[in-house]
């Protein structure tokens, strides 16, 4: 059976690296748009595309599969735009790579008799034009109309990853969660860095000294549960630690304190049932004085 043709509009480093990484398994991207016409240009040179430009209406037509993978404030505008193009068909799917919005916002395009679909996969892009293995073992969060869904879910196989359904009210918390385990993360080790440069250490050393030991507990949990790769203080009930990390703590900038708190209740949260009461309450009375 032939695989659907695609189209991108937004070459970005999400979108481009799905069309790169879907051409690589075998599928034709025949179009793709940018606002800037040089990376639609560059893009679609890479890609073999025969079509580039700034305009999506132009790029899309003939393509069995278009993917939306511009900012989220854009796609709305974008459907309204393809819908208004006359040059959408019954039965295309528009597909947008939004974690937050719902494939509802794909709204205008469904009056031309088109399916919906948001297909999310769970994973940082640093750079355009990754090659397919980026994408193994990812999952592709999906919601939308069951054809459409079917479909985006073919393409996370070829991909070597695996589809998540996902209800549309549900999007907000799964990608609060995605934020949280990826930007946040970033936001974190910066506070750490900031740490050890208030113990004299610069940042270059300090982002070397950091990113082993991150490095080694995201490893350490392909192997378990997250709460069996928990070490330090509060995993073992040491009150008196803690209370010497917020006691230098106080010196800091406020919001690293209260980063340490928030953070050492959710721990205490996730081992109490492990601690002795005495152990569970004197580290709840450090953290929360």
């Amino acid at each position: 059976m032939a695989k659907p043709v695609l189209s991108l509009i937004g070459a970005g480093r999400l979108g481009s690296s799905l069309a790169a990484a879907l051409a690589a398994r075998g599928y034709t991207v025949q179009g793709v748009c940018d606002r800037d016409r040089r990376t639609a240009q560059e893009t679609a040179q890479a890609l073999a595309a025969a079509a580039a430009g700034d305009d999506p209406t132009a790029v899309c037509a003939g393509a069995d599969i278009v993917l939306v993978a511009v900012p989220d404030a854009q796609i709305k505008p974008v459907s309204e735009r393809l819908a208004a193009g006359g040059t959408l068909r019954k039965g295309q799917i528009i597909c947008h790579t939004s974690g937050f919005l719902p494939s509802s916002v794909l709204v205008a395009v469904k009056f031309s008799g088109v399916y919906a679909v948001s297909m999310h996969p769970m994973m940082s892009f640093t750079r355009r034009l990754s090659g397919p293995e980026v994408f193994r073992g990812v999952s592709f969060a999906l919601e939308g109309d069951a054809v459409a869904v079917a479909a985006a879910g073919e393409l996370a196989t070829a991909l070597d990853g695996f589809a998540v359904a996902i209800k549309p009210q549900d999007k907000p918390l799964y990608h609060a969660a995605a934020v949280m385990s990826s930007n946040y993360l970033v936001t974190l080790l910066a506070q750490s860095v900031a740490l050890l440069g208030r113990a004299g250490i610069g940042a270059d050393q300090a982002a070397q000294m950091l990113l082993p030991l991150a490095g080694s507990v995201i490893a350490g949990l392909a192997d378990g549960e997250l709460a069996a790769a928990l070490t330090g203080p509060i995993e073992r009930g040491d009150a008196i630690t803690v209370e010497g990390h917020i006691r230098a703590l106080k010196n800091a900038p406020p919001q690293q304190l209260d980063v340490y708190k928030a953070l050492a209740r959710s721990t205490l949260a996730m081992v109490r049932d492990r601690l002795s009461t005495d152990q569970v309450q004197a580290l709840e009375w450090t953290i929360d004085q």
